[in-house]
């Protein structure tokens, strides 16, 4: 069986637990990629019910990456304060930094329309499809 074939039946089994066990996660509401950006950083090592809150409560204040990027370091560490593993706050604030200095927010305003654009099942399987290509270069 071929790749594509493997990766078309996962895809289904894992789109059909995802029907049967729904959770209602704020970062689910939409599909920017700032925001599903945010709530990987802040859900590693970091438990969904704490990260909520947190979540909120930053894009209230951070709303784009240019609102991280203008920010200072303090500013960000204080509204991240809670939340642990400082490190991933200021590697996120200078990452934002350097996204707004190579002009990246063009390039993820473009990310953000064709992501919109997709159903759940075309961006799964990207994703999946790219995650298989990356495995076989890999090991094969």
């Amino acid at each position: 069986m071929n790749v594509v074939l493997k990766n078309h039946n996962f895809v289904g089994r894992l789109l059909d637990w995802y029907d049967d066990n729904p959770r209602d996660y704020p970062w689910r509401e939409n599909k920017d990629p700032y925001c599903v950006w945010l709530s990987e950083i802040m859900l590693q090592q970091t438990q969904v019910t704490t990260v909520i809150s947190y979540y909120h409560r930053w894009l209230k204040r951070f709303p784009s990456i240019k609102d991280v990027a203008s920010a200072s370091i303090d500013e960000v560490l204080k509204y991240w304060e809670g939340l642990g593993y400082y490190s991933r706050a200021r590697n996120f604030h200078q990452s934002c930094r350097q996204i707004i200095n190579d002009g990246g927010e063009t390039f993820l305003s473009k990310l953000s329309s064709k992501l919109n654009s997709l159903n759940f099942l075309e961006l799964l399987n990207l994703l999946m499809t790219d995650l298989c290509n990356h495995l076989c270069k890999q090991f094969y």
